[in-house]
């Protein structure tokens, strides 16, 4: 096994059409360029029987989940941190948004290349912090979106979406935000074969 470092958006060094299975586990979804990483993965893939794997986090009702015990979803609540910051709508879905929507997911593989129709497996998960404010220190801190824009938004906002994941978290006072903090997280496995003549 050979490991390398490769920018997912060029792959560069990697021989095309020579690779049987390319995954990505909560990593494509997170590449703004879209369009540049599946020219790269389908460059590589062997025609006729490669394979495209892709994990992204996905969306899921909070209600339903916080009321079977698996706390608040991750990715809902990186949505709605997201709202405090009253951010330009982009003129098409961003790529975690993409990735979220099964429809979305398959759509956007079924254009972008000869990729067969895809099939999506949806899994629930945890992810456990150690303490409330540590959520918002990854999901906006560390929110490459945000970092990218935060000479334009305003601090105030910015500090509104980090206490709303901080309340969303404790659920207004039921739990102290000192406490180590488990978040349920929903995720789309989306796999798809190349079939490229």
């Amino acid at each position: 096994m050979e490991f390398r470092v490769k920018d997912a958006t060029n792959l560069e060094g990697i021989e095309t059409d020579s690779i049987d299975l390319v995954v990505s586990i909560f990593g494509v979804f997170l590449i703004p360029n879209q369009d540049k990483v599946m020219e790269s993965i389908q460059r590589v893939l062997k025609p006729q029987n490669g394979v495209f794997a892709n994990v992204a986090w996905t969306t899921i009702k909070n209600a339903e989940t916080m009321d079977e015990g698996f706390g608040v979803s991750f990715f809902d609540l990186i949505i709605q941190s997201m709202r405090c910051l009253d951010l330009p709508k982009p003129p098409k879905p961003s790529a975690p948004i993409i990735w979220a929507d099964t429809a979305k997911a398959k759509e956007f593989l079924e254009t972008t290349g000869a990729f067969a129709p895809a099939k999506i497996y949806r899994s629930i998960h945890s992810t456990t912090f150690a303490n409330a404010h540590k959520v918002p220190e990854l999901m906006v801190d560390h929110n490459v979106l945000i970092q990218s824009l935060k000479d334009i938004i305003d601090p105030q906002k910015l500090e509104k979406a980090r206490q709303v994941i901080i309340n969303a978290v404790v659920r207004d006072g039921q739990n102290e935000p000192e406490e180590p903090v488990v978040l349920m997280t929903a995720a789309n496995l989306i796999v798809a074969r190349f079939q490229n003549e």
